[in-house]
């Protein structure tokens, strides 16, 4: 068995382009604000889903990751109480994910991602401890899989250790 040894980085606008959009707390002014709100708009899109919200409870461990999924449609993510690490692939034109090409990041409350199409990514896992996270997805299964088995096993049967 292969186990790739994946370095978690810190979330970007550059870092994560090709994979979708980073959210990241605003720094100009709110172009909209009231007495006691500031409010940023636009910055980022679904596209075209027919959306459905979840919520994920995600448990610390060492686990290895073996598989992920992908969606034909964009999927956003947004840590509630502590950061994430969300492991990402390109679609490689291949109905399974390469571990080989798998990147990892670190997403604090405070900031989020919008996957592109097509993203091969695993369940976000904690970076120090147990936590939560909402996604907004299409609520009818549009990727390789099944909507009951959607996971995929990386090409070569490889294996990812996300480093933390």
């Amino acid at each position: 068995m292969k186990v790739i040894k994946i370095k978690a980085k810190d979330l970007n606008h550059s870092n994560f382009e090709k994979f979708g959009t980073a959210i990241l707390k605003p720094t100009k002014s709110a172009p909209k604000f009231g007495k006691n709100w500031d409010c940023w708009i636009g910055l980022g899109k679904l596209g075209k889903i027919d959306g459905s919200v979840g919520v994920v409870q995600t448990r610390f461990s060492n686990e290895i990751i073996d598989s992920m999924e992908a969606h034909g449609k964009p999927e956003f993510l947004v840590p509630i109480d502590e950061p994430v690490i969300q492991p990402v692939a390109l679609s490689n034109g291949t109905h399974e994910p390469d571990a080989e090409k798998v990147e990892a990041f670190i997403i604090y409350p405070g900031q989020s991602i919008v996957m592109k199409e097509n993203t091969w990514h695993s369940a976000a896992i904690p970076l120090n401890k147990d936590s939560w996270y909402y996604f907004v997805g299409n609520s009818v299964w549009d990727g390789p899989g099944t909507s009951h088995n959607p996971w995929i096993n990386f090409k070569n049967n490889s294996k990812i250790k996300i480093l933390k």
